[in-house]
């Protein structure tokens, strides 16, 4: 019979009894039913997770996008790890706060869906009538990612939706160049462009700070989020989808255009 070293036995038993302790916690919020457990009280329950921080976090106010949803209500999507799970959304009572401070920021269950075949969730909520701040977490096996803060503006402020803002030039063939020099929505610091094919699957996500991107040129984007980097391609003539997000101070989205276009 082959003997167990006592010293290895007893990291076998920690390790089963932390699976259990993991699941019996993970399971003691029924879904759908709002909570007020504090972001601060979830990171220290959460002790034996590495802290990361989460890639993407934005907001935008809906309206009238081809996706359906409510208008006027808020959407907060973020990009989770892959094999990731226990989505969380909290926020604050207010924007007038230290958005390091994590006991602030309270759990709520607003609904959730995906964007992209699951490759982007999000969470949608109801407006507000004051500016408050958000942050998304979700669990892997080892890690607890927490998003940067992200401001949820108040009904005074819109989302602007500009569907002929941007120029899509098809004279490459496969390898359109986008463009949108007549942004003229102040406070844009940054431009999330995404292509998606007639299923729905993300194409690519990339991030410029200037007011144009061909695909699949990189050498203006500063944030590569697509799925299948470096070389995506698209086919010829097909029919794909091109979102553009003007993304300000707080991760707030001020702008959003979209647009179908054909490869040649």
């Amino acid at each position: 019979m082959i003997e167990v070293p006592g010293i290895f036995m007893k990291r076998i038993i920690l390790i089963i009894l932390f699976v259990i302790s993991a699941c019996d916690r993970r399971d003691s919020i029924p879904t759908g039913v709002p909570v007020s457990k504090s972001l601060l009280e979830y990171v220290n329950e959460s002790y034996f997770l590495n802290l990361k921080t989460a890639p993407l976090a934005l907001a935008y106010r809906n309206q009238n996008l081809s996706s359906g949803d409510t208008v006027n209500a808020i959407s907060v999507i973020f990009m989770p790890a892959a094999y990731s799970a226990e989505y969380k959304y909290f926020e604050t009572a207010s924007a007038n706060i230290d958005t390091l401070d994590f006991s602030l920021f309270n759990e709520r269950s607003p609904t959730e869906d995906t964007l992209y075949n699951g490759y982007l969730s999000k969470f949608i909520r109801s407006a507000t009538d004051k500016d408050i701040w958000c942050r998304i977490t979700f669990e892997t096996y080892f890690d607890l990612y927490i998003s940067s803060a992200v401001i949820i503006k108040s009904s005074n402020y819109s989302t602007v939706y500009e569907p002929d803002l941007v120029n899509i030039d098809l004279s490459d063939g496969t390898h359109p160049f986008f463009s949108w020099t007549n942004d003229t929505i102040p406070g844009n610091n940054i431009y999330l462009q995404l292509i998606s094919d007639a299923s729905d699957n993300l194409i690519s996500g990339t991030f410029t700070h200037d007011k144009y991107f061909q695909f699949y040129d990189l050498s203006n984007v500063i944030i590569n989020i697509s799925p299948t980097p470096p070389d995506p391609i698209l086919e010829p003539y097909k029919t794909y989808k091109f979102i553009l997000m003007g993304i300000g101070k707080n991760n707030w989205v001020n702008l959003i255009s979209e647009r179908y276009f054909t490869t040649r």
